[in-house]
């Protein structure tokens, strides 16, 4: 509570005020109410877990067979492709040692993490506004279809998201008690998210201005102390940070996250050129997500929501100014990826834009309306707009590299043992990935021919490669090889094979 309000809030401490909160949701909640938002978390769940055995993407593939089959060791300290999303690889490698190799099972974690969020981002929407509000935002983001195509990739996303919405959750504790538990779990969630992937720092910066803005707006007798715990948590983060990086640090320097060769940051002349195309990128995300005119009335929401609501705007300033600061000192062009986190905010804000026109119908035009019935049309409504839609894009979006495992059956139908696959980059790592998903002998992809064995090659068009050039980048004499002949080709790779 703000010190400007005269009832104190009195903290029972943050197991005891769980504990408090977890009887007052239970107590205040209605059964009908508990059963709309149990289901659109399945369905966030179900429409999520639809995409689990869609075929591997090379991204995936690269980021397990490059790092998550090596040691712990390894995996903390090697940063030499920024595939290597550290905490992700970690948690990919305990659920293939735990289940086996495959493409379920590389993306459980962020799976998981993604569906948690779920109720997380509930719990933080009904807190700072009301249960309404909470339903509706929670039924836009379970049948997101950026939070769903890109949650549902071995990429580290739906893990940022989780400490993403924990972060929301926890500030807004923070904001009421000022428990120093709370805002050093903020600290250690920041840091993870953070060694989860790189660009974590924007949503992570967002947190803590966000934590900023609301103190300051909240209360005058006691900001200073609250401040001074705020600041102390931002130096454990950043703390936390470099010791979790330390390995990387250590070996390769604080460039190599900053300014990897694969990912540079630009110079000042082309990031003014090409800086607009982040957001444009965000904006077809959206759009290609759902529809044209969906999004428009997002946008019209959004202005609205903002208008309305005062702790919406601490919100959304915090996620632009922590986007201009860091992408002005980065100078970086991230994928669009990076950037889902603000969905979070944007679909609240078209949650609350809804909510108040439901309330304007009620007054204007439905006298007989109630919260719950309205609610409830609304939240079926919004379920089916934005799940057919989202489902229809992510599918479409998590295509992945079918061909590699066509070319895979081909490989166990043709060769033998002694017989040589060649084939690079990009297509070496989802060609691998399956054959270790299928328990088969990956060393068919390397070494010199056996006597009187074969070979067949694979050809990416994108970049483009020749048959020569793969055979000579294994070791091997094109001329030995000049009757190879294609067997078979897609829109990005080519199957070379002799008659």
């Amino acid at each position: 509570m703000s010190s400007r309000k005269t009832k104190k809030y009195v903290s029972l401490g943050l197991m005891g005020d769980l504990r408090h909160g977890l009887r007052e949701l239970t107590t205040k909640t209605s059964p009908e109410h508990k059963a709309g938002v149990l289901f659109f978390i399945i369905l966030g769940a179900v429409l999520k877990g639809l995409l689990l055995n869609r075929p591997v993407s090379i991204a995936e593939a690269n980021a397990y067979v490059d790092f998550a089959t090596k040691s712990v060791g390894t995996i903390i300290s090697d940063y030499s492709f920024p595939s290597n999303h550290i905490f992700q690889t970690l948690l990919m490698k305990l659920s293939t040692t735990l289940f086996g190799v495959g493409v379920v099972q590389i993306r459980l974690p962020d799976y998981i993490a993604g569906v948690l969020a779920l109720p997380l981002f509930y719990v933080f929407v009904r807190a700072m506004f009301n249960r309404h509000i909470a339903i509706l935002a929670l039924v836009i983001v379970a049948c997101s279809g950026p939070l769903i195509s890109v949650g549902a990739m071995a990429v580290g996303f739906g893990v940022c998201w989780f400490f993403f919405t924990l972060s929301l959750l926890l500030g807004r504790y923070f904001i009421k008690s000022n428990d120093m538990k709370s805002v050093m779990f903020i600290a250690l969630a920041n840091a993870l998210g953070l060694w989860t992937i790189p660009a974590y720092a924007y949503a992570a910066l967002a947190i803590f201005i966000w934590l900023l803005i609301a103190l300051i707006m909240a209360y005058t007798n006691s900001l200073r102390e609250r401040l001074i715990r705020l600041v102390f948590a931002f130096i454990v983060f950043l703390l936390v940070a470099l010791v979790l990086y330390a390995p990387i640090l250590n070996d390769q320097g604080f460039d190599q996250l900053t300014n990897h060769h694969s990912h540079p940051r630009l110079d000042w002349n082309v990031f003014d050129l090409r800086h607009t195309d982040m957001s444009f990128n965000l904006w077809a995300l959206g759009v290609d997500a759902t529809s044209g005119w969906i999004t428009a009335f997002g946008l019209i929401g959004l202005v609205y929501a903002a208008f309305v609501s005062s702790k919406l705007r601490a919100l959304l300033f915090s996620l632009f100014i922590a986007g201009v600061t860091l992408g002005l000192l980065m100078r970086r062009m991230e994928p669009p990826g990076v950037w889902c986190y603000t969905f979070y905010i944007f679909h609240l804000s078209s949650a609350i834009s809804v909510f108040y026109l439901l309330k304007f119908l009620q007054e204007k035009v439905f006298p007989n309306w109630g919260k719950r019935s309205r609610t409830l049309v609304a939240s079926l409504i919004l379920a089916v707009l934005f799940g057919w839609t989202g489902l229809s894009y992510a599918w479409s979006r998590t295509s992945g590299a079918p061909e590699a495992e066509v070319v895979v059956a081909m490989i166990g139908e043709r060769l033998r043992p002694g017989d040589k696959f060649y084939v690079q980059h990009p297509w070496d790592a989802p060609i691998e990935f399956l054959l270790l998903a299928q328990g088969a002998d990956t060393s068919v992809l390397d070494g010199p021919v056996a006597a009187g064995g074969k070979v067949m090659v694979a050809v990416s068009k994108r970049p483009e490669q020749t048959v020569e050039a793969v055979l000579r980048s294994h070791g091997q004499d094109p001329a030995r090889w000049n009757d190879l002949q294609m067997v078979r080709e897609w829109s990005g790779l080519k199957i070379f094979a002799a008659p």
